[in-house]
Order: C-alpha cells, then structure tokens, then sequence
C-alpha cells in the first residue's frame, strides 16, 4: 500500500461498535497538565465512558490517560495539534460523541446536551464579533457524520487549503466555520450554556464554562498551583523542561502562521 493510499484509509469513521454516548478529548504533552483538573470537574457531574486523543501525549501523560478511559489515536500527523481534533473523533466507536476541550469546566450534567442535537453536529455560537460564528470548543457529534469526515480531510490539508475561500485563523475551528457556512443543515446550534466562553463572563446558566485563550489557561494554571504537592490536579502539571519547550512551540507557532500568511498574499 502507497503512502497516500494508507492516508486515504485511515480518514475512515471506525466501526460502530457501542449504540451509547461518550466524552472524549485530546491534547499533546503541552497541554496534558489541565487533564487532572478536567477530568474532576467532569466526574462531579458526568460517569459518561472516556476517550482519549493522543496528539503527542507524554509516556505520563498516557499512561494516566489509559487507567481512566480508552486512548484512540488520529493516525495521521498535522502541522498543529488541534488539527487533530476531527481525525480523533472519527476514532470513536460510539453512536453520539460529546467533544470537550481541556480547558472546559463542566459545571452541570450533559446529558441534555446530546437530547438537544438533532443534526450531525450539534454546536455552540461563539461571541457576537468574533472571526469565527461557531466555537469548536464542545461539539456533539454523531457516528458516521460527513461532515466530521470531511472536516478532517481539510484538516489534514491545511498547508494546501485557499485561504481566500477558507480561514484558518483558529485552525480545526475555522475550518468547521467554514463547513458550518457552506452546509448549515448538517449542524445544530445548541444552547450557549454548554459552550459558556470566558469572555462573557461567570453565569450560573453556564453548564460548560470555556476557559478559552491563553488567559483563561493562566487562570487554570494558577488553580492548579495552589493544590498542595502530591494532589489529583498537580498529576500532570508541568516541569521546566515542559515550560520550556511550550515557549519554544509558541514562537514556532507564531512564524509557521505568519509563513503561510505570507504565502497565500503572494499567491493572490
């Protein structure tokens, strides 16, 4: 089999194996450390099964996942990790899949969550004025969805897409905006309590609070320092060598986006 021919088969739903719903999340070594915090605020209110994305986790940070649910990887390789997102989604095996980022707080039961969502997609509005109309943050997604399918094959094009057609300023969310745009029936726009954003605020309509951004991070982190040495949240909290190198990935980060910037105003 060509190396092409093997990417082709891997961008496949896996088989419907569990007729029941799950919570599944992804991350890689750079933000495994909210993982311990997530996941105790997720079973206050949810005993939902887990899945686990690995997009680059560390030999912790795997062996923590797989003692509390099931580890699934994307199978393909991306620039960026949260390009992975879709590629991880089509790995589960389950009739309805409830995505939840790390930096989401879940403050209230969610099965509601999947009642509310008739579509393949079920999704939440982002803040009026921002560049994207939809947060990619929580999704409710359903087995064998197209629309997954074909978010993650643009995903995994993101070097070649247009971006005179599609954005990709917030990477897989931009890229689902762009879905959301073209065929909106696919998607069902849910209530804003179960993507609640930090911009907008505390709420106690809020069933998942968004700590999005790299402030909302911080403010996480600053959560988990204060637990004492050897607490369930410090499990995989970072050490300087981490530290370090999320530095260096930021500035990687920042001149690879202005590369492609760059690329696509020549091309115009």
């Amino acid at each position: 089999m060509t190396g092409e021919k093997m990417k082709e088969s891997l961008l496949r739903w896996s088989k419907l194996r569990n007729e029941s719903r799950c919570v599944i999340t992804g991350c890689d070594i750079f933000q495994e450390w909210m993982l311990p915090w997530w996941y105790d605020n997720l079973r206050r209110h949810s005993q939902l099964p887990l899945i686990f994305v690995d997009m680059g986790l560390s030999r912790k940070g795997r062996d923590w996942c797989s003692r509390r649910g099931e580890i699934v990887y994307p199978g393909v390789r991306m620039v960026f990790a949260e390009l992975l997102k879709p590629a991880g989604l089509i790995r589960s095996s389950y009739a309805e899949s409830l995505w939840l980022d790390p930096d989401c707080e879940v403050l209230k039961p969610l099965e509601a969550a999947f009642e509310e969502t008739s579509a393949e997609i079920g999704v939440v509005r982002d803040v009026p004025g921002a560049s994207d109309p939809i947060q990619s943050g929580m999704l409710v997604v359903r087995h064998g969805s197209a629309t997954v399918l074909e978010w993650a094959e643009l995903c995994r094009n993101w070097k070649r897409l247009d971006r005179r057609k599609i954005s990709t300023s917030h990477y897989d969310q931009s890229i689902l905006a762009y879905l959301w745009r073209r065929n909106p029936g696919a998607f069902n726009l849910l209530r804003d309590e179960w993507n609640w954003v930090r911009q907008k605020g505390p709420s106690p309509e809020a069933a998942i609070f968004h700590w999005w951004g790299m402030a909302g991070k911080e403010d996480i982190r600053q959560r988990v320092a204060v637990r004492p040495v050897g607490d369930s949240w410090r499990a995989l909290e970072e050490r300087s060598l981490t530290v370090f190198r999320r530095g260096l990935l930021k500035y990687r980060r920042k001149w690879l986006h202005l590369k492609f910037v760059i690329q696509d105003k020549m091309s115009n």
